[in-house]
């Protein structure tokens, strides 16, 4: 029955976002759609993992290798295209084996099964990067770099087979992530109260991330760094200098700090919004978004609809899953994989259309698997620009919530900026330093978390802990603060011109993955972080909105709709407070992203984590009804159609 409404609701707003998006638009747009791209349906089962051999990949790859000048051209690439079909399959399995891992940690057949996938693909890869080389000297050499841009070819005519060492390196690596969140989950399920769970966490996973910090400052040598921090930057593929990270942390210091506590103080003084969590069910959460997603741009209903049909995500609450939530891709259908834990409450709404993001640019990515690439700086515009935007249907969607929602949406972009380059310099400490015992890394934590206003948790020391990125996604925090500059500034067109912004917005998700994030901003349109002037503008811009439309009194805005009054709150400020206590932990760990694919180098950086980016998220709310079930009931045979 929920299958069929499902059905039914997705089909009337298909067919509303289609009517909506039949007029010429009134402005000269940038965007010139999406690329067609075949997305087969999916049927029972296609979602579980079934494992992987690799008899028939490396079969093709001695057949291609083999061909010599008297081979049709026709054959040769046919069989080439084989390959990377193959490969996107080995990479579909991957990401479910990964998923089921994630919807019960403690599963020690789902982790090793998530081993033996990263072992493969490692393998595979390996296989296939080495014979592309030879090929390129051989008769079918002028062929295949046809196929290749120059950027691949010169990856390929540089590639090294993985050392012993180096692949001992990356299997420690993958061991000890698995560990951080068997401490994690050890500690979630034993400590009686948050005092005990955080020095649980320190005791268990702090001896964790030191090691960690020594196998990657093993990599970074191998590889002929002085340090990790310096490589996984490079390895990134940034387009812009690490100093001017460093003046953007001085300008979110000094400029946004202050900002940041003023709307806070107003956050903390709103209703807590129940009127949204009388809509909390997951399934219902995606359907109701749906049209407003659809309205936004039509053609980003396409990939939303097909999420909705294909049933493409785990979004159920368990007490089982890692506290983490990101996206992969699944290039075997052209699609995306949304795993998420959610917080059942309506921190839930924007976790969603922040996922949704990244799918919807993974669902219109023709790239194969092998050559997946992703500019992480721009991947997270896709995801917090769209939380953004979907603001401008505030009222609508959460109805009296709706100044609550909104303000959240911008605090929370605030805190991308402030946690990303407070991590970054986090991480940059350590990976300088990585002899630091645990008790100076917990105090460079505690000293970060005030000077960037990350203070309030009570547990400054060791919040750095609960953020998985730091264990898993190494260096990767950064790009919440780069890409939120330039999603709050579409957000800021938007107010003045909305199709003009979501224009824009919709240019960046449309161009190709591997472009760079400053070529990107520059292609459509947008300011870039390293303009610290325009920063400084953005900045007194968000400060004059939130002034207008949450401090003055006299104001009235677009329509002539008065400013919101902030209510009495007596006999709420206990859930205040636990609201906004949860938030600032949640704040910590922003909701994530894991877009999806990793930059081609990050093949060699690291290679258990391509694709996918994690963040801790807080456990459900006291009496809600938790779902116990075994596993996420995704990973169980789906009822017939």
């Amino acid at each position: 029955m929920k299958r069929k409404m499902t059905r039914a609701i997705t089909a009337v707003l298909l067919a509303v976002c289609l009517i909506a998006g039949s007029a010429a638009p009134a402005f000269a747009s940038g965007f010139e759609g999406y690329e067609p791209l075949a997305h087969p349906d999916l049927t029972a089962g296609d979602l579980q993992y079934t494992g992987w051999e690799s008899n028939s990949f490396d079969a093709m790859l001695k057949q291609l290798e083999a061909m010599d000048a008297s081979v049709p051209d026709s054959e040769f690439l046919s069989v080439y295209e084989n390959i990377l079909f193959e490969y996107d399959e080995l990479y579909d399995q991957y990401v479910l084996a990964d998923a089921a891992y994630y919807a019960d940690v403690n599963d020690e057949k789902a982790a090793a099964d998530s081993d033996e996938m990263f072992e493969k693909r490692t393998e595979a890869e390996d296989a296939f990067f080495l014979t592309m080389q030879r090929v390129l000297h051989g008769p079918k050499g002028k062929l295949l770099r046809s196929q290749l841009d120059d950027l691949w070819i010169d990856w390929i005519e540089t590639y090294v087979e993985e050392s012993d060492e180096l692949e001992a390196l990356y299997i420690e690596e993958n061991r000890l992530v698995q560990e951080y969140y068997s401490g994690i989950a050890e500690a979630e399920e034993n400590a009686g109260s948050d005092e005990e769970y955080y020095k649980m966490i320190n005791d268990l996973c702090g001896p964790v991330f030191m090691e960690l910090v020594q196998v990657r400052d093993g990599i970074a040598k191998w590889n002929g760094y002085d340090n990790y921090y310096e490589y996984a930057f490079d390895s990134y593929g940034r387009d812009y200098d690490r100093e001017d990270i460093e003046t953007l942390s001085e300008i979110a210091k000094d400029e946004i700090v202050p900002l940041f506590n003023e709307i806070f103080d107003t956050w903390w003084e709103l209703p807590y919004p129940e009127h949204v969590e009388d809509f909390y069910d997951e399934q219902e959460i995606l359907e109701r978004l749906g049209d407003f997603i659809g309205s936004i741009h039509p053609d980003l209903f396409e990939a939303y609809w097909y999420l909705l049909e294909n049933r493409t995500y785990d979004i159920e609450w368990s007490e089982k899953k890692a506290s983490t939530g990101y996206t992969d891709n699944l290039p075997g259908y052209r699609a995306a994989f949304i795993f998420n834990s959610p917080y059942d409450n309506y921190q839930d709404y924007s976790d969603l259309v922040h996922e949704f993001g990244h799918y919807n640019a993974a669902y219109h990515d023709p790239t194969p698997a092998i050559y997946m690439t992703s500019v992480l700086d721009v991947a997270e515009i896709h995801s917090q620009a769209l939380e953004l935007l979907i603001t401008n249907f505030a009222d609508e969607l959460y109805g009296e919530d709706a100044p609550f929602m909104t303000l959240d949406v911008i605090f929370r972009m605030l805190n991308s900026v402030l946690s990303g380059c407070m991590y970054d310099e986090f991480q940059k400490t350590v990976y300088e330093n990585p002899d630091m015992t645990l008790e100076e890394i917990d105090d460079l934590a505690e000293e970060l978390c005030f000077a960037y206003a990350m203070d309030g948790s009570g547990a400054e020391r060791y919040d750095w802990i609960d953020v998985s990125h730091n264990f898993d996604m190494p260096c990767y925090y950064v790009s919440y603060a780069t890409s939120a500059v330039s999603a709050l500034d579409i957000w800021r067109k938007s107010l003045d011109g909305w199709e003009g912004a979501v224009d824009r917005y919709m240019q960046v998700t449309a161009l190709p993955s591997d472009t760079g994030y400053m070529e990107a901003v520059r292609t459509c349109g947008l300011m870039d972080f390293t303009d610290h002037k325009a920063v400084t503008r953005l900045i007194n811009d968000i400060r004059y909105y939130y002034d207008t439309h949450y401090v003055d009194d006299t104001y009235t805005g677009p329509g002539n709709e008065p400013k919101i009054q902030l209510p009495d709150l007596s006999g709420k400020a206990d859930k205040a407070k636990e609201i906004a206590q949860n938030l600032l932990k949640a704040l910590l760990v922003v909701a994530g992203a894991a877009t999806v694919l990793a930059i081609a180098l990050i093949a060699v950086l690291w290679k258990k984590h391509k694709g996918e980016e994690i963040t801790n998220q807080t456990p459900p709310n006291p009496g809600y009804t938790e779902d116990t079930s075994e596993t996420s009931s995704i990973y169980q045979e789906r009822d017939g159609e």
